[in-house]
């Protein structure tokens, strides 16, 4: 198979389901690794996000059902063999990806692949994150309840895929060793800085650390390690506890030895005590699921009283309903009549209008007939002086001739 360089440095999260691959992705990218562009949104079974390049996760997708197996990853044998049709597919995948200098992309299914990507990419480096098979287990039942998925049938089957993941890791480290960084979730947890700076050292890099914690650490349910479970999980897969061992083995740098204090703890915790704690933690469930049971019945009758009282409630409401739909009938009622009134209103308005025109009307009529009267009566004095004039001087006049007739006839002489 040819390979292909692309002259950048890429970084590739691979890891178990539930094992912490995404953390370790979002702080690659909070340190400046491009870890794609379409990532697949958080959502309640990962609340901080996947940070999964959904490219590359369809990819794996397509090549494990051309096969037949779970595109989930379920797959607890055998090898995911890529054919050169996809070969080609990824090639292309990847060219169209690695647009930073440093880039890479995370998805548990890539550990299914990791032998293909070594030899497709030369100059490809892996981070191969793990975490203790109790705890793996326990978040893939948390999440199954949520989801649904195939475990709640088959709960063996949690433990029966992290033995073929990290059997897969474990191999691929031992003759990898020199391109992969091997770390345990709760190391890199406990100590981000130290993590970076192995990463560094290893690959040669100049990565930054985050500077404030971008996780919650309550986040990772690690409970189920103080419990009885990790024996159980030895006690029918003492293979996975072996696996478990090997890792921490690997893991180890020559000046720290590995912790094996948590899996000898695990070889010698007396399993058959706890078996019989089951026992009575039964009983006590059966107790307190009968006190459930007595609270049921008590608020069933709470809710048959408050039920009761709802329909009394309903009953009200009717006729609560029926007053409010006689009152909207008055209420229509007394807006027919407003509009007549209105109505009527507008007409007096209207004739109150014609009326005032009207008597503007008049009252211009008056003003001009009282100017003509004045005007008449201007000239009936000026007639009247006039007619007292043309009277005097007549009065004079006859006055004059009668004077002078009484002179001729003598009377004044």
């Amino acid at each position: 198979m040819e390979n292909v360089d692309v002259g950048r440095s890429m970084l590739i999260v691979a890891g178990m389901h539930r094992s912490g691959t995404s953390l370790t992705a979002s702080l690659l990218q909070n340190a400046g690794v491009n870890m794609g562009q379409r990532l697949m949104e958080a959502n309640p079974g990962n609340v901080k996000g996947y940070f999964e390049n959904l490219d590359f996760v369809e990819f794996h997708q397509m090549v494990l059902r051309s096969q037949g197996l779970s595109e989930s990853g379920w797959v607890i044998q055998g090898e995911a063999t890529v054919e050169e049709l996809y070969t080609e597919k990824a090639k292309k995948l990847v060219y169209n990806s690695s647009l930073s200098p440093i880039w890479g992309w995370k998805d548990p299914r890539t550990t299914l692949f990791l032998e293909f990507w070594a030899n497709l990419l030369p100059e490809a480096n892996f981070i191969l994150v793990y975490r203790s098979p109790w705890e793996v287990a326990d978040s893939l039942y948390r999440r199954s309840v949520r989801y649904g998925e195939v475990f709640l049938d088959h709960p063996d089957l949690a433990i029966k895929v992290w033995i073929h993941y990290n059997q897969k890791i474990l191999e691929f480290h031992q003759k990898y060793s020199k391109r992969c960084l091997l770390r345990n979730l709760e190391q890199i947890t406990r100590d981000t800085p130290a993590f970076f700076a192995d990463l560094n050292r290893r690959f040669h890099l100049h990565l930054t650390p985050p500077e404030t914690e971008i996780y919650d650490r309550t986040i990772l349910n690690t409970q189920v390690s103080d419990t009885y479970r990790p024996s159980l999980v030895n006690q029918y897969f003492p293979e996975a506890l072996e696996i478990y061992r090997q890792l921490h083995l690997q893991e180890a740098e020559p000046d720290h030895p590995p912790d094996l204090t948590l899996i000898d703890r695990v070889q010698t915790h007396p399993y058959r005590i706890s078996a019989f704690q089951d026992w009575i933690n039964v009983r006590c469930l059966e107790v307190k699921s009968k006190e459930l049971h007595e609270q049921l019945v008590h608020a069933q009758t709470q809710l048959q009283q408050t039920q009761a009282e709802l329909a009394q409630s309903h009953l009200q409401a009717q006729q609560s309903q029926g007053e409010l739909a006689e009152t909207q009938t008055q209420l229509r009622h007394m807006q027919t009549q407003l509009v007549q009134i209105q109505d009527s209103v507008t007409q007096l308005q209207q004739s109150a209008q014609q009326t005032q025109l009207q008597l503007a009307q008049n009252q211009a009529q008056l003003v001009h007939t009282e100017n003509q009267q004045q005007q008449l009566q201007i000239a009936l004095q000026q007639v009247t002086e006039k007619m007292v004039w043309m009277e005097n001087t007549r009065t004079w006049k006859l006055r004059s001739y009668w004077l002078k007739v009484r002179k001729r006839l003598g009377f004044d002489s």
